[in-house]
């Protein structure tokens, strides 16, 4: 594996240490996979992808049970 070395404020150092702490990765783990993740082309990148399409049915729905996620008898059947 090559190794590159880069300058990043304050800031962004603080911002990388915490997310890669929060997810037991080395800063370079985490710096790996977002720079994997950033050259994917755009069509590859689920979310950004998804958000684009999705954003139109953003409040398509305007009626609906309120306590779906936490009202257990709406989750009787879940996974059967």
């Amino acid at each position: 594996m090559k190794t590159i070395s880069l300058k990043v404020s304050a800031a962004l150092d603080t911002k990388l240490d915490h997310a890669a702490r929060e997810r037991r990765w080395t800063k370079s783990q985490l710096v790996r996979v977002a720079l994997d993740e950033f050259l994917l082309p755009a069509r590859s990148r689920p979310t950004e992808f998804f958000r684009k399409r999705a954003r139109r049915f953003a409040g398509a729905v305007e009626s609906g049970p309120g306590d779906l996620a936490t009202n257990k008898r709406h989750l009787d059947d879940f996974g059967r």
